[in-house]
């Protein structure tokens, strides 16, 4: 082989090499994909739908907004979930219904689907689908909770309301527990 061409697949190789790591460096360290296995986030991410999280979207806990989407870890698991309430909020929920500093999320009745209630919410000034089985089931365990959210953590809800693990069963999520925004 020539030494012209050794070079030049030496060099590609290299180059090969550079955008692999890149790859790699930018899946590790900025985006991540995760694979949503319930659907506690019905309708808005479909239980099997691959979804992508951006680890750089908060560098501190004021970085959060009302109705972000963000996977968070509790317990080695990862979950999805959308941010109803911020530090110093107070959260009360009575089934479906969510009250945010004591006004109730108006809900706008949109279709049928899957046998489920699907509503447009609003939250400050975003709108977006949530869904409940009504009436509400009595073999539904659904907590009514009340509670002002600590500093430095945040009430997280499914959107599928009367079908998610959420902050009404474990509380509210703390700021280091959040891993990045949904990108949607």
């Amino acid at each position: 082989m020539k030494k012209d061409a050794i070079w030049s697949l030496a060099g590609g190789i290299g180059g090969a090499l550079l955008v692999v790591a890149g790859l790699v460096a930018l899946r590790v360290s900025v985006l991540n994909p995760y694979s949503v296995p319930s659907s506690s986030m019905f309708p808005t991410v479909r239980a099997g739908q691959t979804i992508w999280g951006y680890k750089l979207a908060y560098r501190k806990p004021a970085d959060v907004h009302r109705g972000d989407l963000v996977v968070h870890r509790l317990n080695q698991e990862i979950y999805v979930k959308r941010v109803v309430g911020l530090p110093g909020d107070t959260i009360r929920t009575a089934g479906e219904k969510v009250y945010v500093n004591g006004t109730l999320l108006p809900q706008r009745p949109v279709r049928m689907e899957d046998g489920l209630n699907v509503f447009t919410e609003s939250l400050d000034g975003r709108s977006y689908e949530v869904a409940a089985k009504l009436p509400v089931p009595r073999d539904l365990p659904i907590p009514n909770v009340s509670i002002t959210v600590p500093a430095d953590s945040f009430f997280l809800l499914g959107d599928n309301r009367t079908n998610s693990f959420d902050s009404r069963h474990t509380g509210c999520i703390a700021w280091p527990q959040i891993i990045g925004r949904i990108l949607q």
